[in-house]
C-alpha cells in the first residue's frame, strides 16, 4: 500500500468515525453527513456551467436531477448510500454532476424515504414508483440504475422486484460498495474488520434494525444477496478488498454470472468503503471511475 493511499484511507477514517460512530442517534448522523458532503446548487453553477438541476416530485417522491444543458438522452437513475437512514440528493450533487459531465447523461437522484420513521419497504416503494413513472412517461429513451452502499443493495433490490413485476428493465446498471445482507452473514464482515476504517460488525448489528423494524432481513427485497439474477441486465459492481462488505458484493457478482447474468466485479486493491466516490484524486479511483464512464456510454 502507497504511503499516499494510507493516508488517504486514514484520513478518511478519521472523518467518518468522528461523524457515524456506533451510539449516535440516526438524526444525529443525518446532520452531520450533511455538513461533512453536503453542496448548495450553486456550487454545482460555478464548477460545471455546462451542467443545469432541477428539483421535481415524482409520484409524490422529491428528486434532483442534473443534466447537460445541451441535451441527453439517457438518464442515469441513481440510489444514494447512508444505510437506509441518512443522506440525500444534496450530498450526492458532486458525485452526480461528474458523472453527468464525464458521460453526457442525465443523473437523476432519488430522495427515498428514510428509516427508522420508514423502514422497508419505503424506499423500495418509492424507487418502484420513480422508476415506473419515468417509464410510462418518457419514451425512445434509454434508463440506467445504480446506486452506491445502502442505495447499491437497494437498486439491485429494485431490479429483483422490477423483474418479478414483469417492468421493461433499464438496459443496466452498477453499484458501488453494496451493502446487500442485512443479516451481516458473510465472512468479510468479521475478517475485514481490522481493514476497513470504518464499517464493523457494530455498525451492521446497530444499523439494520432501523431499516428492518422486525421483518426477515433474508428477504431477497431486503437483502438481494438472497434473490435470484436471471433475467437481470448487464450489472458492474464496484468493492474495496479492505471492505466488511467485500464478501457481499462478491457473492452476488457470483450468483449473477451462475443465472447467465453478464456481470463483472471491480475490485479496488487496498480500498476502502464507496473509494472513488469519497477518494476520487487517487490513482485506484481515477481507474475504477474510467471504467464506470466507460460502462454507461456503452
Amino acid at each position: 500500500m502507497s504511503p499516499v493511499v494510507w493516508l488517504s484511507n486514514a484520513g478518511l477514517g478519521a472523518v467518518l468515525n468522528a461523524g457515524f460512530r456506533v451510539g449516535y442517534t440516526p438524526q444525529t448522523m443525518r446532520r452531520n453527513f450533511r455538513w461533512i458532503c453536503k453542496v448548495p446548487p450553486t456550487w454545482l453553477q460555478r464548477r460545471f456551467p455546462n451542467l443545469a438541476s432541477e428539483t421535481r416530485t415524482i409520484d409524490s417522491v422529491e428528486c434532483e436531477a442534473i443534466f447537460p444543458k445541451g441535451g441527453y438522452n439517457q438518464t442515469l437513475i441513481y440510489l444514494h448510500g447512508g444505510g437506509y437512514f441518512m443522506g440525500s440528493s444534496a450530498e450526492y450533487r458532486p458525485f452526480a454532476a461528474r458523472i453527468a459531465s464525464s458521460t453526457g447523461v442525465r443523473v437523476l437522484l432519488v430522495n427515498y424515504r428514510l428509516a427508522p420513521e420508514h423502514p422497508h419497504p419505503a424506499p423500495l416503494e418509492d424507487a418502484i414508483k420513480v422508476y415506473k413513472k419515468l417509464i410510462d412517461q418518457v419514451f425512445d429513451h434509454k434508463f440506467i440504475l445504480g446506486g452506491d452502499s445502502a442505495g447499491g443493495g437497494l437498486a439491485l433490490s429494485l431490479l429483483l422486484a422490477l423483474r418479478d413485476q414483469k417492468v421493461p428493465l433499464p438496459r443496466k446498471a452498477f453499484c458501488v460498495s453494496p451493502w446487500t445482507d442485512r443479516s451481516g452473514s458473510c465472512a468479510s464482515i468479521d475478517a475485514n474488520e481490522t481493514k476497513d476504517v470504518w464499517l464493523s460488525r457494530r455498525h451492521i448489528d446497530a444499523w439494520a434494525p432501523w431499516s428492518l423494524a422486525g421483518q426477515n432481513a433474508r428477504d431477497p427485497y431486503i437483502s438481494p444477496l438472497f434473490g435470484k439474477y436471471d433475467g437481470i441486465p448487464p450489472s458492474l459492481i464496484f468493492v474495496g478488498d479492505q471492505e466488511v462488505l467485500f464478501d457481499e458484493a462478491r457473492l452476488v457478482v457470483d450468483k449473477a454470472k451462475s443465472e447467465n447474468v453478464d456481470a463483472e466485479l471491480i475490485v479496488g486493491r487496498f480500498m476502502q468503503h464507496d473509494w472513488f466516490i469519497s477518494l476520487p484524486f487517487l490513482t485506484e479511483s481515477r481507474s475504477a471511475y474510467r471504467k464506470l464512464v466507460e460502462f454507461i456510454r456503452e
